[in-house]
């Protein structure tokens, strides 16, 4: 995510699962700090402790969602370690950790190993944090995603549990964010059933008020193989889906509009084309297309169904393998993913809160 908030630097924090480090970065791609999790520094009574974070089990942490809370520090997700870290803005230090209170499985192949659930997941943990975000009171709300453990938790600024809210059995988040009027949006992917084609498919997107309380109506079901989520100024969602569409959930009636995002070259009728979305405070549409390699952009106030702008994408390039002032890894599959806050304007949406100054004169 980038830092709109305290000290408007907007620099950014990158996690790494392929090396398992967590960067800073600035505006332009210089690294500022490089925290390596196998020793990172850890804020104690007595002082600075230097602590392996990595699984014993797998010996990796995999970074793989970061959010910032209204004081600009940041939240971690660790899917290989099933925790959730709060760093310290500035220095980098670990201030609290976030733990499920379940007790985690991690399965392996065996003569017992018979749940057909569970087909596909041998070696993995039970408890996998698929995304988190922050609300406007600094609490942290984490989605984790696993055929046997599938459940929603909000965490105070601390680490401590406060609500805990269980899915279906197969029914996976993706991807999670909450907005202004702290309601908890979550896509889900409905595993029941596992058709072969995408346009077969039926998942979902749920909606939470701040209690952790489904809202009337939601979930909302008829997507294909969902993923990533973003909101509007307005509240409204967006969500990408089937191939390479977007489509838009009413914040106030639960109504869908879609839209196609990009061209792409998808041959397939199983991946979805979207490597991420992201809207920004001039509720401009950002997406990511993983089959032509473009960033294409919508404007959402044109009219009922957003429109492609003229000057539609930038062209995405990769760098050269094994570049070492490239703070994240080059990827074997070279697709672009991203997630969470691109330009800082979910915490604007979140915590920047307008007023009125009223003059009298006498």
């Amino acid at each position: 995510p980038s830092d709109a908030g305290k000290g408007n630097d907007y620099q950014d924090w990158v996690g790494d699962t392929a090396v398992d480090k967590i960067y800073k970065i600035d505006i332009f791609g210089n690294i500022l700090s490089a925290f390596a999790l196998s020793s990172y520094p850890v804020q104690t009574p007595v002082g600075i402790e230097y602590r392996d974070l990595r699984s014993t089990e797998l010996s990796s942490s995999a970074p793989n969602s970061i959010a910032l809370d209204g004081n600009s520090n940041i939240w971690v997700s660790l899917f290989d370690t099933v925790s959730c870290i709060k760093i310290d803005g500035n220095t980098g230090n670990i201030m609290s950790i976030a733990y499920p209170a379940v007790t985690n499985l991690v399965f392996a192949l065996s003569s017992t190993y018979t749940l057909p659930e569970l087909s596909g997941f041998a070696g993995e943990n039970s408890l996998l944090p698929a995304s988190i975000d922050t609300d406007y009171e600094n609490n942290l709300w984490v989605a984790y995603t696993h055929p046997v453990s599938n459940f929603l938790v909000k965490y105070d600024t601390y680490g401590t549990i406060l609500t805990a809210v269980p899915l279906a059995s197969l029914i996976s988040p993706v991807e999670i964010v909450v907005d202004r009027d702290e309601f908890v949006w979550v896509t889900a992917l409905n595993n029941l059933v596992s058709p072969p084609n995408i346009n077969d498919r039926n998942d979902f997107v749920y909606k939470y008020d701040k209690y952790g309380v489904l809202v009337p109506g939601y979930p909302v079901d008829g997507f294909k193989l969902v993923g990533n989520i973003t909101v509007d100024g307005n509240q409204n969602a967006y969500v990408s889906n089937s191939t390479n569409t977007i489509t838009r959930i009413d914040a106030k009636t639960g109504a869908t509009t879609s839209f196609i995002a990009g061209s792409g070259f998808n041959g397939t009728n199983y991946i979805c084309d979207i490597g991420g979305i992201a809207g920004d405070t001039s509720d401009y549409l950002w997406v990511i297309n993983n089959f032509d390699n473009k960033l294409y952009y919508f404007d959402l106030l044109s009219n009922s169904t957003p429109s492609v702008l003229s000057s539609t994408y930038l062209d995405l390039t990769f760098p050269p393998d094994n570049d070492p002032t490239n703070p994240v890894s080059a990827f074997t599959d070279k697709l672009f993913q991203a997630y969470g806050d691109w330009n800082g304007a979910r915490w604007i949406n979140k915590y920047m809160v307008p007023y009125t100054v009223t003059r009298y004169v006498s």
